[in-house]
């Protein structure tokens, strides 16, 4: 389940596809459970339109109207164009035509990130909190972009998006 800003819901329509959706510019979703390191998440996307971010951010990371959660790691994709997305800015190479294209982010036992797409290493980053993390994702509105091919792994097990069929 996810902390969200009333104008943002994430939903999994298959055991691989997670989507937030935001009626009203950029909103952000939490989620409820936290995961200790080593992190790994993997995805895809081949909506070619629209704006996302999703990655980790640490457990005691405060909800917020915007995308600006301050201590979260990850991907901020635009159309077809992927950056690293760190602390409560975004920057670093862009990579262009990143659709279809497999975008992983790893923090280590150690809490040193990188990123990356399709194998290449895109960013890295060292000495984050070796705390526990919760998924962050958070949407701009308008056309919605699923992630699809998702895969988390955590420090004790796989998982993967699971169907929410009783709606909790």
């Amino acid at each position: 389940t996810w902390y969200t800003d009333s104008a943002m819901t994430v939903t999994t329509a298959d055991s691989s596809t997670l989507q937030g959706t935001s009626t009203n510019n950029w909103k952000s979703a939490l989620s409820t459970q936290t995961f200790s390191l080593p992190l790994d998440i993997s995805f895809t996307y081949s909506e070619t339109d629209g704006n996302v971010m999703v990655g980790f951010a640490e457990e005691d990371s405060d909800l917020k109207s915007g995308w600006d959660i301050a201590n979260a790691f990850g991907f901020y994709i635009y159309n077809t164009n992927s950056k690293a997305r760190y602390n409560n800015s975004h920057g670093g190479t862009v990579t262009s035509n990143s659709n279809g294209k497999t975008h992983r982010i790893v923090i280590d036992a150690a809490g040193n990130l990188t990123t990356y797409i399709d194998g290449q290493i895109t960013y890295q980053q060292t000495g984050l909190s070796t705390d526990q993390y919760k998924v962050y994702i958070a949407h701009d509105g308008g056309t919605n972009k699923p992630l699809e091919n998702v895969a988390l792994r955590t420090a004790n097990f796989p998982l993967s998006c699971d169907l929410d069929t009783d709606e909790d």
